[in-house]
């Protein structure tokens, strides 16, 4: 593969079409654009909707455990290649019921073959010696309280380690019911800034 190329994976986890966590991660990709054409990287992205593919809840069975396999014949074994192929993975959910919305998190709980492959087989399924870099985007519609994100985040940081990815950032956003992503041009621009960052870390500091 290519030393300029860079795969971009991003998890919509809304499954409302236009979304304020849908908009975040857009303008994070408008970013990563914008670094690609000035440090010269080539970017392939990939959008995952949880909530359009075929994902059976885990049942907690341990085959996994046993095989480094799932019993279920769906879509999760591509998307775990999905992110063993990836240098970037940026997750950008809304926060429903204190929480992340139920299609995300059974994406995040089929996980579990990876995990189950490096501690319990040692014979890990994703590339443990691959750089991969994160980001964690959260938005909620609430004014802003204690433990507004803490399950996103929880479970969040969880994925990331679980598929060998460094979170380089965090953004969460509270009251989006109040305030409209799209006319608050300082905070989209943050976005996009976290989105160069992202590709910067390859250009600057290589692949190692």
């Amino acid at each position: 593969m290519s030393e300029n190329l860079l795969r971009i994976t991003g998890i919509k986890g809304s499954p409302r079409s236009q979304s304020n966590s849908s908009r975040m991660l857009e303008e994070v990709l408008k970013g990563c654009n914008k670094a690609a054409e000035n440090f010269n990287q080539e970017i392939i992205k990939n959008i995952i909707k949880p909530h359009e593919r075929n994902i059976s809840a885990c049942i907690a069975c341990f085959h996994c455990d046993r095989t480094g396999e799932c019993i279920y014949r769906d879509d999760m074994p591509e998307l775990i290649k999905t992110f063993d192929r990836s240098e970037i993975i940026i997750v950008a959910s809304p926060i429903f019921f204190n929480g992340m919305p139920s299609t995300l998190k059974k994406m995040i709980d089929r996980c579990q073959p990876i995990w189950a492959s490096k501690f319990h087989l040692e014979r890990p399924i994703i590339d443990r010696n691959k750089k991969r870099r994160g980001l964690l985007l959260g938005c909620a519609g609430a004014p802003k309280y204690q433990d507004q994100f803490t399950a996103l985040k929880t479970v969040g940081e969880m994925f990331f380690k679980t598929v060998n990815t460094r979170l380089l950032a965090q953004k969460f956003i509270p009251n989006t019911d109040n305030q409209v992503l799209e006319k608050e041009n300082e905070l989209l621009a943050r976005f996009r800034e976290l989105g160069e960052k992202l590709v910067g870390e390859f250009a600057k500091t290589g692949r190692s």
